[in-house]
C-alpha cells in the first residue's frame, strides 16, 4: 500500500477531515500524534475506501496544536507522507 496523496480540511478547533488516496483498496485508518516521532498515536475508526479514496473524520483535537498524521491501509502504515 502506498498513499498517493493526503490532505486535511474542514478544520475546526477540535475536528478535521483527512482525505486520502491509497494504492490498496481496503479499510483505511488515520493516526495522529503531537510527536514528530509519532509516539502514542491516536487512531481513527476504519473507513472503507471507494475507488481507493477515503475521507476520515477526526475529533478530540486541540486548537493551536501541531499534529503529525499517518495513514494505515489494511494494517500497513505508510510513513512517506
Amino acid at each position: 500500500m502506498t498513499v498517493t496523496w493526503m490532505q486535511v480540511g474542514a478544520v475546526t478547533d477540535t475536528t478535521a477531515v483527512v482525505s486520502t488516496k491509497v494504492t490498496g483498496s481496503a479499510n483505511v485508518r488515520v493516526g495522529v500524534s503531537t510527536s514528530a516521532s509519532f509516539t502514542s498515536p491516536v487512531w481513527s475508526s476504519a473507513v472503507a475506501t471507494s475507488n481507493n479514496h477515503a475521507k476520515v473524520g477526526l475529533s478530540g483535537l486541540t486548537a493551536n496544536t501541531r499534529y503529525y498524521y499517518r495513514v494505515e491501509d489494511n494494517g500497513v502504515v505508510d510513513n512517506s507522507i
